[in-house]
């Protein structure tokens, strides 16, 4: 999700997660995007525009992530379950948990 966000922001598929913002062409316009799809994706509104720049890498962003909150390793490990089901074996496993 992180890295996802910062690609998609950046238009830098090759984007790694100890990549540098500033470095691959960010600017305040795409960390306002990037923090935009995190707020909607994760929702929370935890990251902020100054943490990108802070932060400046992925890895740096989930390690403050995790720092202030332990839950968000439990969190990612659940989207990366659910990342990897097909669209049919995730309408199965929310049918059988309603």
């Amino acid at each position: 999700m992180l890295l996802g966000a910062w690609r998609d922001a950046l238009d830098d598929q090759g984007l790694g997660v100890e990549d540098e913002f500033l470095a691959r062409g960010g600017d305040s316009v795409l960390a306002t995007r990037i923090v935009a799809a995190l707020h909607e994706e994760l929702q929370t509104d935890r990251i902020r525009v100054r943490d990108v720049f802070t932060t400046r890498t992925v890895a740096a962003v989930a390690a403050a992530l995790l720092a202030e909150d332990p839950d968000w390793a439990r969190i990612a490990e659940i989207a990366l379950e659910v990342s990897r089901l097909s669209a049919a074996d995730l309408d199965l496993a929310l049918r059988a948990s309603s």
